[in-house]
């Protein structure tokens, strides 16, 4: 048995040596690698995909190409995009050569667009800012101005707003236009007041049974301020109710109230610690209004995604600013 296994053993390595030979003498090297010089991704040997298609993981999203932002041309686009810097920890705001991204708008220097928050809430949690330079000379007018997501080229208008928001009424809107130094917070969902408006004094009152993100600073009039501590309404009201009011966070309005207090008392902050009441007490004042608007993009879902390339459009569809993050 032993002398059968040996001249099987020798039988096997003289035909793998003929076969050899036939195998190089027909070209079987140059062959084998020529072969591989046509293949494009050593993967496809794995994957069988003979096309040259990169390869795939199950379930990868495919890659959506973006708007044309003025890439020299034959500049692969994706690659542009994930060769950004995107900071890590530090958004990276690129408003210093908007002629990167398109055609540059005369207002480039004069308006900032600037990171918020991209959470998956977009009504709470997904908002840019928009900033005009201090050293503006004049307000700028953001009529027809627009944001553009570079990833899913979504372009969507800034609505108009409410210089003096009232509650209760259908308020009057026109386009935004943004002072020296003021601020905008663009929200990707809807206004929970209703519609776009400029902050002033009173609006913390509008926080008290609505939820604002980010939230409104309670910079309400004291409540003595709108019912004033003089003698006359002392002694109509009752000295209670002063004392009560000097209890009451500022911007709101008392749900629960002791029974000590009288029933005028009672009707009067009823009537005058609310909104309305504010505006029309304090609107002549020469810090009624503060520097930032509330803009809300009124859209159910989000705009931007995780990481993007939002530029903000003046009416011409020129490049003002772009921020990458």
């Amino acid at each position: 048995m032993q002398m059968l296994g040996r001249i099987l053993v020798a039988l096997l390595m003289c035909a793998l040596l003929v076969f050899g030979i036939i195998w190089i003498m027909g070209g079987g090297l140059t062959r084998a690698l020529a072969y591989a010089r046509t293949i494009s991704n050593p993967l496809d040997l794995f994957v069988g995909n003979a096309s040259g298609e990169a390869f795939k993981l199950p379930g990868q999203p495919e890659l959506v190409s973006g708007p044309d932002i003025g890439l020299a041309a034959g500049t692969n686009y994706e690659n542009a995009i994930l060769d950004t810097d995107y900071g890590g920890v530090e958004p990276t705001q690129l408003s210093t050569n908007p002629q990167t991204y398109g055609n540059p708008s005369p207002s480039a220097q004069a308006i900032h667009l600037s990171y918020g928050s991209m959470g998956t809430s977009p009504s709470t949690e997904e908002y840019l800012y928009l900033e005009a330079d201090a050293a503006n000379a004049t307000s700028i007018s953001l009529a027809g101005w627009s944001l553009q997501s570079a990833y899913s080229k979504v372009r969507i208008a800034l609505p108009q707003a409410a210089p003096l928001f009232a509650q209760g009424i259908v308020n009057a809107v026109k386009p935004l236009s943004l002072d020296p130094g003021s601020t905008a917070l663009i929200t990707t969902g809807t206004s929970p007041v209703g519609v776009s408006f400029r902050e002033n004094r009173c609006s913390g009152f509008l926080a008290q049974f609505q939820k604002f993100t980010p939230s409104i600073q309670s910079r309400c009039p004291y409540a003595t301020e709108l019912i004033p501590d003089t003698a006359a309404n002392r002694a109509q009201l009752g000295d209670s109710c002063f004392e009560f009011m000097q209890t009451l966070p500022l911007c709101s309005f008392p749900t629960q109230a002791p029974a000590d207090i009288s029933p005028a008392c009672r009707q009067a902050l009823v009537e005058t610690l609310t909104y309305n009441r504010c505006v029309n007490t304090h609107q002549a004042a020469r810090d009624f209004y503060t520097s930032q608007w509330r803009i809300y993009l009124n859209v159910a879902q989000p705009l931007w995604r995780e990481h993007d390339t939002v530029r903000l459009l003046d009416a011409s569809g020129r490049v003002v600013d772009v921020l990458t993050y």
